[in-house]
């Protein structure tokens, strides 16, 4: 993730990362890197315009089909702070575009399991009241977990998901 989105400025962002473990502020374990959280709050402070930041991050790593669901499963990074960069980059009506889309949800579970799918529904329905998308979708969510304990597939998962959540955009939820 970083390299793809330092690469926009032709960076050398491998020597660049060894330079930033070398002095302690990060971590590297093969291709995955670690910042230390002052390194974090350090760069975000020192980051203008934190919302076209985001937003260009976001540019990078849209599959090109436009839909957050064709994510290449092996982009760990983008599955699991999407939801955080979409608020940072105020892309609102994405947001509400996700809550509702079951092919995220179902892939987003099976990667990361239903910790995650329970953290970012919460994270969207920070962002409107009790009747938005996302409230309905976390009250499902956690009503069903218990459904898909255990599975070790896609499909199930989504075909659970899919039967539970495919009228979570009508005003007859619950």
């Amino acid at each position: 993730t970083i390299e793809k989105f330092w690469d926009v400025w032709d960076v050398d962002t491998r020597g660049l990362l060894r330079r930033f473990q070398d002095g302690r502020l990060l971590e590297i374990d093969g291709d995955s890197v670690r910042f230390h959280d002052d390194q974090i709050l350090y760069l975000s402070a020192r980051t203008n315009d934190q919302e076209t930041r985001n937003s260009e991050l976001l540019d990078t790593h849209r599959p090109p089909s436009g839909h957050w669901h064709d994510l290449p499963h092996n982009d760990r990074y983008m599955w699991n702070h999407l939801v955080r960069h979409l608020i940072k980059a105020s892309a609102y009506n994405v947001l509400d575009e996700l809550s509702g889309d079951i092919d995220w949800i179902a892939q987003h579970w099976f990667l990361n399991g239903p910790s995650a799918v329970d953290r970012d529904p919460q994270l969207l329905s920070q962002q409107d009241d009790a009747r938005h998308r996302a409230h309905k979708m976390l009250r499902r969510v956690r009503g069903i977990g218990h459904l898909m304990r255990g599975m070790k597939e896609l499909s199930p998962v989504a075909n659970t998901l899919a039967l539970h959540l495919s009228n979570l955009g009508s005003s007859d939820d619950l």
